[in-house]
């Protein structure tokens, strides 16, 4: 009787090779070969589930955000204020410091293949909204001044979280996962 394959899971399997290839050596090195020799695949299996490399690396960028929106989604579930929500997309441990280095690897390849555009000004619209929604149940809370601006305080969010995590990835002594959570709760306290 054959094996029954979970090609989801497969797939998933094949992402995570993928991260961990661009984690040790960057994006330029992901390669079919390369990534079934990590994953532990001959390369006819990845390219029966991915014809090239941008699709495995879209592949990875929307499975690395879902993640990350995810744990946010975890948050707000619990009713959890902005600070716990938004500390969730933060590269505070070494598998989201991963995610972030698929995600600026991806939007590196944007300026290559105008055809990716689309998904990366995807990504950047659900950050927004999914702010918007951390923001707008912190008013429905009363956790906000009857004044605030959802829009401006989503947006704050986002440029906040990006300007971090490229910051910790560069210089991750400096910008510990202790540093980057005080930074953004004394941000926090500036708007709300």
């Amino acid at each position: 009787m054959p094996a029954i394959i979970d090609h989801d899971q497969r797939r998933l399997e094949i992402a995570q090779a993928v991260e961990s290839i661009v984690a040790a050596t960057g994006v330029q090195a992901v390669t079919i070969r390369e990534v079934g020799k990590v994953a532990g695949f001959s390369p006819t299996v990845i390219t029966h589930y991915f014809q090239n490399k941008l699709e495995l690396m879209t592949f990875t960028y929307v499975n690395a955000r879902l993640r990350s929106t995810s744990r946010v989604e975890q948050q707000l579930a619990a009713e959890a204020g902005p600070l716990q929500c938004i500390s969730q997309c933060f590269p505070t441990t070494e598998d989201r410091q991963t995610e972030w280095k698929v995600w600026f690897g991806f939007w590196g390849m944007v300026t290559e293949n105008p055809n990716l555009k689309q998904e990366q000004s995807r990504g950047v619209e659900d950050s927004l909204n999914l702010f918007s929604r951390v923001y707008h149940a912190a008013d429905a809370r009363g956790e906000l001044s009857g004044r605030a601006d959802i829009n401006a305080l989503a947006t704050r969010a986002q440029y906040l979280v990006d300007g971090i995590a490229c910051l910790a990835l560069q210089q991750p002594e400096m910008w510990t996962a202790e540093k980057q959570l005080a930074t953004l709760e004394a941000e926090l306290k500036l708007v709300q």
